[in-house]
């Protein structure tokens, strides 16, 4: 098991260190265990029609108030609101899972942001780099 410290950086068996500081990272994806993909969708979908139903209803700014952050502008637009509601949902259920350059070990952290990561090694070297999106390829 590896443990990432402060979340962000954990240096692997082949020596290589990892940093997480930013997103859209080749060697950066998520997963989502199939036990929790249902209750992931069904979150994020019920948490959208109700703040429909604020907004429709006129309480938009108690809804965000109550369900993301007091914080949030009552102008905030909506597809941030969206983006927002899918984020809360993905820190509850998303494992980070990590894909060493050097080795192609696959780091795939036990629970979501636990920072504990365990590590699997592929049979099949010609499937590296697995994690590398085919929008960029």
């Amino acid at each position: 098991m590896y443990h990432a410290d402060d979340g962000e950086r954990f240096e692997r068996a082949c020596g290589h260190i990892f940093v997480d500081i930013y997103d859209y990272f080749a060697q950066k994806g998520s997963l989502i265990r199939d036990q929790d993909d249902t209750v992931y969708v069904l979150g994020i979908a019920d948490q959208l029609l109700s703040l429909l139903e604020a907004i429709r209803e006129g309480h938009k700014q108690e809804w965000i108030q109550e369900q993301l952050d007091k914080y949030i502008s009552p102008n905030v637009a909506l597809n941030s609101l969206f983006r927002s509601i899918v984020e809360k949902h993905k820190l509850k259920y998303e494992l980070r899972v990590f894909e060493c350059p050097n080795c192609t070990r696959l780091f795939i952290e036990s629970n979501p942001g636990s920072s504990d990561f365990c590590c699997y090694r592929s049979e099949d070297k010609d499937s590296f780099p697995i994690l590398r999106s085919n929008r960029l390829s």
